[in-house]
């Protein structure tokens, strides 16, 4: 196992554990992902990030990564190692809605699974205003194919799945412990395939945001 106990852990223990690794992104265009995959090349040697990307605004996935690694928050990372470091990183172009192998070519995405170690799932819509059947295309229907994924790997030793303080927008405090969710995932994809828009927004008020409604689990 990749941490086997919390007593196991001390000073340099992840960056040992992920030395050599190739660790899966999704999301690497948002916030939280630019600060994963700044991270990682700056403190773990030999890592090998692959970052799925979809196409964007007629950008291809190599052009859309190409921007990431420009951004600001690589300056430091790029001035210690210099710009041979950004060759860690690899884009492949998908999508994680698309149920089948993102939309990849089943060569490249078995090729993936043979070799991708650790899987961290950092996308996510947060845009409150977005309807909920695309969020949960994104959210829900998205994750369920990540999880898919990570079933496939052959040298699967982690998946990681950063999610929000704000699936839990509605409570004062949110303590670290499993909640309880009105309904399995299930459910809401197949309402989402049976309503329209206006039936699904009228459903929305009891759980206050589309984002917390969309991160249901089963």
């Amino acid at each position: 196992m990749l941490w086997s106990t919390p007593h196991s852990c001390g000073p340099g223990f992840t960056k040992r554990k992920l030395q050599g690794k190739c660790i899966f992104i999704t999301g690497g265009s948002g916030f939280v992902g630019k600060a994963i995959v700044e991270k990682l090349l700056r403190s773990v040697p030999d890592v090998t990030i692959i970052l799925l990307i979809r196409p964007k605004r007629g950008k291809s996935a190599q052009e859309r990564l190409e921007e990431i690694l420009n951004d600001k928050v690589f300056e430091l990372v790029r001035n210690e190692k210099g710009v041979t470091v950004f060759s860690h990183v690899h884009a492949v172009e998908g999508n994680i809605e698309d149920v089948d192998m993102f939309g990849m070519q089943p060569s490249d995405y078995l090729e993936m699974c043979a070799k991708v170690q650790i899987v961290i799932h950092s996308a996510a819509t947060l845009d409150f205003a977005v309807s909920l059947r695309n969020a949960t295309s994104t959210n829900l229907i998205g994750t369920k194919n990540v999880l898919k994924f990570g079933q496939q790997c052959l040298k699967l030793l982690a998946l990681v799945h950063v999610s929000s303080a704000y699936v839990n927008s509605n409570r004062d405090a949110a303590e670290e412990r499993l909640y309880e969710v009105p309904a399995d995932s299930n459910w809401l994809i197949n309402l989402c395939n049976h309503s329209t828009d206006e039936e699904l927004e009228g459903m929305l008020p009891e759980y206050v945001t589309i984002y917390k409604v969309s991160r249901f689990r089963d």
